[in-house]
């Protein structure tokens, strides 16, 4: 398996939970990174929160939140993200494996994520991200990448899936 591994598939098919499952379950490994979660009003998609490995929480997007940034019906909490991708993804903590949920437009409306992304995967440490399915110009290139497996998460492989990537990173 190549040093670094995306994750891609539908919306709502099981991307953040593998994310999870592999957070979980590789505690013996300095890991750092963040997951993405929707934020729900009666069943309806009102923003995004960003939780860390350690467990620190932001709001990343919300359709309550003003300011210059937006996206769709969401107001981005840029400054707070690019804080949180500083401290997250850094290099030079000690870091053994980078989890990153997710690479998508959201994220990609701040320049420091998509340089860390970058940073990231031409270090020596290995990074397993979810990366949205669409045809998103600034992940294009991304996805071209030699050093990188792309893996499609679909119904029939999606439970054992994690089991799988666990083993190739451990």
């Amino acid at each position: 398996m190549a040093k670094n591994v995306l994750i891609t598939g539908a919306p709502g098919i099981g991307k953040t939970t593998l994310i999870k499952h592999l957070i979980r379950d590789l505690t013996p490994l300095i890991v750092r990174g963040f997951y993405k979660e929707e934020i729900l009003e009666n069943n309806i998609i009102k923003g995004y929160r960003v939780i860390t490995v350690n467990l620190h929480e932001l709001i990343l997007a919300h359709v309550y939140f003003e300011g210059p940034v937006k996206t769709g019906p969401f107001g981005v909490n840029l400054d707070g993200f690019e804080k949180l991708v500083e401290t997250e993804l850094n290099t030079t903590a000690g870091t053994e494996l980078f989890v990153i949920d997710e690479i998508s437009r959201i994220e990609c409306l701040s320049q420091i994520f998509c340089h860390k992304v970058i940073e990231l995967l031409d270090s020596d440490i290995p990074v397993v991200a979810t990366i949205a399915q669409g045809a998103i110009p600034e992940l294009k290139k991304l996805k071209q990448r030699k050093d990188l497996a792309i893996i499609q998460v679909k119904q029939k492989n999606r439970d054992s899936l994690w089991k799988n990537i666990l083993l190739e990173i451990q």
